[in-house]
């Protein structure tokens, strides 16, 4: 059968989809897939450890390495196969049980000694390759406080609803769309 819809746009078949839909839906799915691809290279990049990502964030909370780094800035940590003297690295002080970031001052039969950048003296735990965190990558100034607040579980529950609400809604008018052009 032919037909000719409202648009202008002729079928043959009423089965078959009109070509402008067809090439509309495909540049959808295209564009789907760079989307996503990019949200797992993001990921992948900066995503946690912990998470299948390959960095680690530490939020700055003293004033041991100022003026470089600041309370409440963020720096994004990765791991290296070595450190060398001069290269700022978070590690984990079990004395203290926190990760600690300070530059390599030295290294001494394996073991880092670390100062930081606005102390006089150089750290009493000395780590070893295995203690290290990671090194510096990116330094994010004042953005700790905003990665605090959105590890806070309100914000985290509200940010998973709405990410919810958003993929629910989308589907809905997608299948209202095909409806649509499906009675056409």
């Amino acid at each position: 059968m032919i037909a000719t819809t409202s648009t202008g746009i002729r079928i043959e078949n009423e089965n078959q989809w009109p070509l402008g839909y067809v090439v509309l839906r495909v540049l959808r799915m295209l564009i789907s897939a760079l989307l996503l691809s990019a949200l797992l290279i993001g990921w992948r990049t900066f995503g946690p450890l912990e998470l299948g990502g390959s960095s680690t964030y530490v939020m700055v909370s003293g004033t041991s390495m100022l003026p470089l780094f600041r309370p409440g800035d963020a720096v994004i940590l990765r791991t290296e196969s070595s450190y060398h003297v001069g290269e700022v690295i978070a590690y984990y002080n079990p004395q203290l049980g926190i990760k600690v970031m300070h530059r390599i001052y030295a290294v001494q039969d394996g073991h880092f000694l670390m100062k930081g950048d606005n102390n006089n003296f150089i750290d009493p735990y000395h780590p070893t390759i295995s203690n290290v965190v990671g090194a510096e990558w990116l330094h994010l100034q004042g953005a700790g406080w905003v990665l605090f607040y959105l590890r806070q579980p309100p914000m985290a529950g509200l940010m998973a609803g709405v990410v919810g609400v958003l993929a629910f809604t989308g589907r809905k008018q997608l299948k209202r769309r095909r409806y649509r052009i499906e009675t056409q």
